[in-house]
């Protein structure tokens, strides 16, 4: 089965990872891979990992010093365009979902239509892995920009929309343990 979690509001990750944690307190083999993300930026890894749920993080840091004498990335700017580091932690993503995908019962790919959306992961790699995995199986996609190859396969799509948000009104920024 294909589940998949999209739009713009907050609780896309939260969601699959509380769909990872139900099924494996129902004794079911249970995995994560988050997609262009860091460890520094995943607040849940610790937890999953305690837990003995598999969970890997792939991504090269798109936060970007503040200066050149701070090497911190507290405060940074976004980076938005890929680098080559990029499209090389995607492909060891992609990699170890395959890997996991071989006895995972519930497989979330976190940030992976995201991954595509930007162009890290092609869309042919993306149908490829989607309709190679078993149909017995759960597979969770999330991110933003739902391309309509993998909606016409999809068995459960959630939107989560943004109906409003304190970045919306710029009095808050990211919040460690809240926001990632």
């Amino acid at each position: 089965m294909l589940y998949i979690y999209t739009g713009d509001g907050k609780g896309k990750t939260t969601a699959a990872v509380g769909s990872l944690i139900r099924g494996y307190g129902a004794g079911k083999p249970c995995a994560i891979v988050f997609f262009d993300k860091t460890s520094e930026r995943c607040a849940e890894l610790d937890a999953l990992l305690e837990l003995g749920i598999h969970a890997h993080v792939f991504g090269a840091n798109r936060i970007l010093a503040r200066d050149n004498n701070d090497d911190s990335n507290e405060g940074g700017d976004f980076r938005f365009e890929n680098i080559e580091e990029d499209f090389i932690e995607a492909k060891k993503a992609l990699e170890k979902a395959q890997e996991l995908a071989k006895f995972a019962e519930i497989l979330v790919l976190d940030e992976f239509l995201n991954a595509i959306r930007v162009g890290i992961v092609h869309i042919k790699q993306a149908l490829l892995f989607v309709e190679e995995f078993p149909q017995e199986k759960l597979l969770i996609l999330t991110g933003r920009g739902l391309p309509e190859e993998i909606e016409l396969r999809a068995d459960l799509i959630s939107e989560i929309k943004n109906i409003r948000h304190p970045f919306d009104q710029l009095k808050n920024t990211a919040v460690p343990g809240i926001d990632y």
